[in-house]
């Protein structure tokens, strides 16, 4: 399905495509981590087809500019049990060959935040922009082929592009999970103007991962650096070791999946 759905749009269109199956219950999503590591999300739904009693399975691989959809149905009920396993275990094993490229990951937006996607990063703007004349630029993961303090440097290279620093300040940050990244901040000025630039990174195994404020307000900026310094800390990276030996994400949470359909 393209262009990328939310799990809860995938329900809609696969359920609206069998007018004779009437769905009386939908269990517990289970999000999944596919053997290549991607995420997906897998769902059973009971009902009846025809008057008889009948079950699908529906689950979806999430591949940023498009969802795999994996979809059956059993309509014997000794069949159930068989179609549940099988029908995860597909969807657990499928392959796309995507996992080397820039990818999104996982973190809570600020509320009442607007997100502007474009290409392979969002932009997130503030309820009084332009007012506020502030931005959180979020690229997608990007797999490190350097050292991490090479690959930090050159982010920051292009923080400070056009502008005269007049103070920076680098500090450490740690997420809700544990995991330790650096926070970067400068500020001075640009066309003559006052800016401040604050540069989140984590570098979590071969992937790199940014966020980036940027405020021309600076009377905004404590709260802006703090709305920042959240999102930070629910970041979580790419699935990891454990992740794939369960086939499982985020087991401990029980958010949907829409926020990574943006």
């Amino acid at each position: 399905m393209t262009p990328q759905p939310t799990f809860s749009g995938v329900l809609a269109r696969v359920l609206a495509s069998d007018p004779d199956f009437r769905a009386l219950g939908v269990e517990q999503t289970l999000r999944v981590v596919t053997h290549e590591g991607e995420y997906a999300a897998w769902v059973a739904v009971t009902g009846r087809r025809q008057g008889r009693p009948a079950e699908r399975t529906i689950g979806a691989v999430f591949l940023d500019q498009f969802a795999a959809v994996l979809e059956s149905i059993a309509v014997m009920p000794r069949h159930f049990s068989y179609l549940r396993a099988g029908s995860l275990e597909l969807l657990r094993r499928a392959t796309f060959g995507l996992a080397a490229r820039p990818r999104p990951f996982y973190y809570e937006p600020a509320p009442g935040w607007q997100a502007i996607p474009s290409g392979a990063s969002t932009t997130w703007y503030p309820p009084d922009f332009p007012n506020n004349r502030t931005s959180i630029a979020i690229p997608h993961a990007k797999t490190n082929t350097g050292t991490a303090e090479a690959m930090r440097q050159s982010i920051l290279a292009d923080l400070v592009a056009g502008v005269a620093v007049e103070g920076s300040e680098t500090t450490e940050i740690t997420t809700e999970h544990q995991t330790v990244g650096t926070h970067d901040s400068m500020f001075g000025k640009r066309h003559g103007e006052p800016i401040a630039r604050h540069l989140i990174t984590f570098v979590v195994r071969d992937r790199i991962y940014v966020m980036r404020l940027e405020t021309a307000t600076p009377d905004s900026l404590p709260a802006m650096r703090e709305v920042l310094v959240r999102m930070a800390r629910s970041f979580r990276p790419l699935p990891g070791d454990e992740e794939l030996r369960l086939g499982r994400a985020f087991v401990e949470r029980n958010s949907d999946f829409d926020h990574w359909a943006i």
